[in-house]
């Protein structure tokens, strides 16, 4: 994983390396190693996409990902904050959190390893949320 500072932004890269759900082991069994050999990225020690590759050309060791910068978003000012009201109701960060995690088997089986979200302005949320980010960032399950 990599955190990068851009513009007041903080990008973090989290790699979505194995199935999920999340299988229910203690925390510290749960360490993926992310590495650049040579050119190629590897996830525990293995180049990503071994072996394949797409419209002849190659794509292991690539890491695609996805920018997905509303993934932990919440809108804490009360006269734009309704923009992002549900159909049947008002916005609510944790259900936007929860649907985000929900969502991460489908990606990984489509084959996607990584997203990109953005932590704009993190020094607004609630020590709470600072922490949850932080915590989605680093939890990526062993593969």
């Amino acid at each position: 994983m990599a955190g990068t500072t851009r513009r007041g932004s903080v990008i973090v890269l989290a790699v979505l390396a194995a199935a999920c759900p999340f299988p229910a082991r203690a925390a510290e069994a749960r360490r993926t190693t992310v590495s650049i050999v040579g050119d190629a990225f590897h996830v525990n020690g293995k180049p990503t996409y071994p072996g394949r590759s797409f419209r002849g050309m190659k794509v292991e060791g690539l890491l695609l990902n996805s920018r997905m910068v509303q993934g932990i978003f919440d809108d804490r000012n009360p006269q734009t904050r309704k923009n992002w009201d549900y159909p049947g109701g008002p916005w609510d960060p944790e259900r936007n959190t929860r649907e985000f995690v929900a969502a991460m088997p489908a990606w990984r089986e489509a084959g996607l390893l990584g997203f990109t979200i953005n932590a704009i302005r993190a020094s607004f949320l609630p020590p709470e949320r600072k922490q949850e980010a932080l915590a989605l960032a680093q939890a990526s399950p062993k593969a």
